[in-house]
């Protein structure tokens, strides 16, 4: 199952992510992310999050379409996006296809970037699409640092060669 999870960051190029749409696609929205789904004319199989993004007459709007709702305190010790990541998770998901996890917050935006390294997700295939950002298949790709996770939630990070520690500043758990 391939799961098009949005978050409520910024969706830069909307026809580039609507290209991507499979008929088959569940539609997952972290919280604010349904006003993306639904600018491209997706209406979503479920809604996570403390719904603090939502406009009561747009809720009400959803509830009526028959949309699934899984409302959370605001006061909780997950990001909107971590619970919808957990949920497609349990859901079975083989591929989650990441639109509008960036911009925004900074904070928000650093957050996503790290569920993306989260050994709790490791078994799942991440896909991230923001403008010329792309991660794919667990790999998270910045300006210095790529960092891998496997299946087994062990990582290896790929540093720049002035970036690598010497053999001799290496502890026994790096090895």
């Amino acid at each position: 199952m391939r799961i098009l999870l949005f978050a409520n960051g910024d969706l830069p190029d909307p026809e580039a992510a609507r290209a991507r749409v499979r008929p088959d696609d569940y539609i997952l929205c972290a919280d604010g992310g349904a006003h993306h789904a639904l600018a491209l004319g997706l209406t979503p199989d479920r809604v996570i999050g403390d719904l603090d993004s939502l406009d009561p007459a747009l809720l009400a709007r959803l509830q009526a379409q028959g949309v699934s709702f899984e409302q959370h305190p605001v006061d909780k010790d997950a990001t909107d996006l971590e619970l919808a990541l957990e949920a497609a998770r349990q859901l079975g998901a083989e591929e989650v296809l990441l639109l509008g996890a960036l911009g925004g917050r900074l904070d928000q935006q650093l957050a996503n970037l790290a569920l993306l390294a989260s050994p709790a997700f490791a078994g799942l295939r991440l896909s991230l699409g923001h403008g010329l950002f792309f991660a794919l298949g667990g790999y998270v790709m910045g300006m210095y640092l790529m960092r891998q996770i496997g299946r087994d939630g062990n990582y290896q990070s790929d540093l720049p060669d002035f970036m690598r520690p010497d053999e001799d500043d290496q502890t026994e758990e790096d090895n």
